[in-house]
């Protein structure tokens, strides 16, 4: 690892062990945006292998926010979860419904993020 990945490394560590939930809870989205952004670029130029990893660690952090969620917490919880299990539900007939080229569709993530 070189120096400046080192620190770079740290200094995240840092931001994620001192950030207040509320900070996490919007680092996890801003991380899952970028992994989406970042599939779609790779769709676009034709690495799967890409696309599909980044799908996944977008969909990792979905399923993370959700149970993580406080049901006691009222309607803001469960109209979240509502929003999660959909992703969930749509990444699983996705999976089942079509062949692995046909996956990735580059306007669906980006609708997705415009939504």
């Amino acid at each position: 690892m070189t120096d400046y990945a080192s620190a770079k490394h740290a200094y995240t560590s840092s931001s994620v062990m001192t950030a207040p939930p509320q900070k996490l809870v919007v680092m996890l989205y801003d991380g899952a945006i970028r992994f989406l952004r970042q599939s779609a670029t790779a769709m676009r130029t034709g690495n799967r292998e890409v696309t599909v990893n980044r799908l996944n660690r977008a969909g990792a952090i979905i399923d993370e926010l959700n149970i993580s969620l406080d049901m006691n917490q009222g309607e803001v919880a469960s109209n979240l979860r509502s929003i999660y299990l959909f992703d969930e539900i749509g990444r699983r007939i996705e999976l089942m419904v079509y062949p692995v080229n046909e996956r990735v569709d580059v306007r669906r993530l980006r609708r997705t993020r415009e939504d």
